[in-house]
């Protein structure tokens, strides 16, 4: 009799099923991946204010003629006079990261809206520059990070 057979055994079984055992195992922490992914958009959402880019590869807005009249550093960059939205923070338990900033003016930069009567640019709208968030190029690496972990 001419034909293919294909013959199942239990052979290699115990393999598999530790091999899936481990997998589920590192899922219940994800917490090294998490750190290893906030260490990386940190770099890159810093490389995004440098390059004046949103995340989906939007120039930011133009500043205007009155912000570049008071700014005293960095009248050439966009969200840069100090350098203070730089310094990004994160935070990661097993299952979660949050990656933001401390400074009090980031949400206004992030979404825009009007700026208060005593502040430096009094009572004028600031656009959205948003500069938080995730890349098609960060979440190729977010994908890659979480795999390599998994499977390690």
């Amino acid at each position: 009799m001419a034909g293919t057979q294909i013959t199942i055994t239990e052979q290699g079984f115990d393999g598999a099923l530790a091999a899936f055992q481990q997998l589920i195992d590192r899922g219940q922490n994800l917490q090294p991946a998490l750190n290893a992914i906030a260490e990386y958009l940190r770099g890159s959402t810093q490389d995004r204010i440098t390059a004046g880019e949103s995340p989906d590869g939007t120039p930011f807005a133009a500043l205007s003629d009155y912000t570049l009249s008071v700014k005293s550093r960095n009248q050439d960059k966009i969200l840069i006079e100090r350098g203070y939205l730089y310094n990004l923070v994160y935070q990661t338990t097993q299952d979660q990261m949050q990656l933001g900033s401390t400074m009090v003016y980031a949400a206004m930069h992030q979404f825009g809206g009007k700026t208060a009567p005593n502040s430096m640019i009094p009572n004028k709208e600031i656009p959205a520059r948003p500069y938080l968030g995730i890349s098609e190029t960060d979440e190729v690496e977010i994908i890659a990070t979480i795999g390599d972990y998994l499977m390690a």
